[in-house]
């Protein structure tokens, strides 16, 4: 996942045969600061200072509205890609023990019913609060490991908010308050994203009547019947889990399921839920919540209009129901507005609020990079911002002349019917070529395990194109 620079130099190697580490003559208190202990920013973090760079790591965590907070790692290890995976295994288990009768364990047929959508779902208990637990177990061994990771390769680690001053400099300030300034002749920005609220009566961020990711996987009581607001990967991945661990899912989508993922597998996965039992409501948009109830879990209603009837395939001008948790998944922004980027004249897109970079990820301020989410036009995943980091790394401090190659990463989406792509999309490509120019090749295909519980052949799927 790399490419190399246009402009080459000879390169110097050292006695292990790695490039030699470069050293910088500078006044400032450090050689490299990074702001924000995601993926990209760790990653960054320990190469440096394996090139022995003097580094400071600089994380805070903005609690959410219902009070959520968590440890160095970023989104991916805290609320993303490790949890996320988690839940998604734990439904997968649920998954299998629906399909053991086909295979002889007699005994839990007794505990099967239909689902709506055809499909055995079964009445055997889920203890919701011990997965969250041990989940959040798990979580805080890698928070730990972190540190450790800091300590043994000397990188100084602050639990702070930091902002900048001007290009070489950062205040931070800590949870009591204190402040403190520290200079740096490089600084990366890798602070990643925080989700998105509605722009309604209960679903403002003020309100605190939802929930987004941020909340799910630590949430201290069983979500009972769940609405999810949005139709992203993020958005399906929780549907998927949540109906398989035996909850009440309706997912509600103003009006693309998964917008730039290929259509023809959305659909697939779309029909796939629902043979689940997820109950999509394609084409309405939420226009007011109202807490009916407090508890563990509470109570809401929720009101949504009709926008677009023929997407929706639904005569109801309005649709009304209660549910006990409202998740959003409907987007995320980058959280740069607390930076002070102007001081340090870091230029953002003005719509997305994302850092603008170039293709060795350095901002209009020569010294003042950014990676993984916070940055304008990367794809917002973690082992992309994890190399990204390490090649920012070495080129800074190593010489080497290697870019991150950003395109055709590879990409899962983690639903019950798992999703894997890389490259364009059919749309894309027919964009990009047109149609005649195309060749398309697709199967239908049964994996093995399908056979006995005679899930039909139709249900899994390949294209190339």
């Amino acid at each position: 996942m790399g490419s190399n620079c246009s402009k080459c130099k000879k390169l110097k190697v050292d006695s292990n045969g790695d490039l030699s580490p470069i050293k910088y003559k500078h006044s400032y208190d450090y050689d490299l600061i990074v702001i924000g202990g995601g993926s990209g920013g760790i990653a960054a973090a320990k190469e440096a200072a394996s090139a022995n760079q003097k580094v400071l790591l600089c994380d805070f965590v903005i609690p959410s509205p219902i009070g959520s907070t968590w440890g160095l790692g970023g989104t991916c290890t805290n609320v993303g890609c490790v949890p996320k995976k988690l839940m998604h295994a734990a439904g997968l288990v649920g998954d299998l023990m629906r399909l053991a009768p086909s295979y002889g364990f007699s005994s839990v047929k007794s505990l099967m019913k239909k689902s709506p959508g055809g499909m055995l779902r079964g009445e055997f208990e889920h203890n919701w609060k011990q997965l969250t637990k041990d989940i959040q177990n798990h979580i805080h061994s890698l928070n730990w490991k972190f540190k450790v990771t800091c300590n043994e390769k000397k990188i100084e680690y602050m639990n702070v908010f930091a902002k900048f001053m001007d290009p070489h400099t950062i205040k931070t300030r800590d949870k009591q308050g204190e402040t403190k300034l520290v200079t740096g002749n490089h600084i990366v920005v890798a602070i990643g994203g925080r989700p998105k609220y509605l722009d309604i009566i209960g679903g403002r961020e003020e309100d605190a009547y939802c929930i987004t990711s941020d909340d799910l996987f630590s949430l201290s009581y069983s979500p009972g019947k769940v609405l999810v607001i949005g139709a992203s990967y993020i958005a399906l991945e929780c549907a998927g889990f949540l109906i398989s661990l035996n909850f009440e899912v309706v997912v509600l989508v103003r009006s693309m399921i998964l917008r730039g993922f290929d259509q023809n597998m959305a659909k697939r996965i779309q029909l796939h839920l629902q043979s689940l039992g997820v109950l999509f409501m394609i084409g309405f948009e939420p226009t007011k919540i109202t807490k009916l109830e407090d508890g563990t879990p509470p109570k809401f209603e929720l009101l949504a209009t009709n926008i677009s009837k023929e997407e929706s395939k639904s005569n109801l001008s309005v649709f009304k129901d209660t549910f006990n948790t409202i998740l959003l998944a409907i987007g995320r922004h980058p959280s740069t507005s607390a930076l002070n980027l102007d001081a340090a004249n870091v230029k953002l897109n003005k719509d997305s609020g994302k850092i603008i970079v170039n293709d060795a990820d350095q901002t209009s301020t020569k010294n003042i990079y950014s990676l993984g989410d916070c940055a304008e036009g990367r794809r917002e995943l973690a082992p992309l911002a994890i190399q990204s980091g390490k090649l920012l790394a070495r080129r800074l401090y190593r010489g080497s002349p290697v870019l991150t190659d950003y395109t055709n990463v590879p990409t899962t989406v983690y639903t019950p019917l798992e999703y894997g792509c890389i490259g364009l999309s059919e749309e894309d490509a027919i964009e990009k070529y047109q149609r005649s120019n195309l060749e398309i090749y697709h199967t239908l295909f049964q994996p093995i395990e399908f056979v006995l519980p005679h899930i039909l052949p139709q249900t899994c799927y390949l294209k190339v194109n």
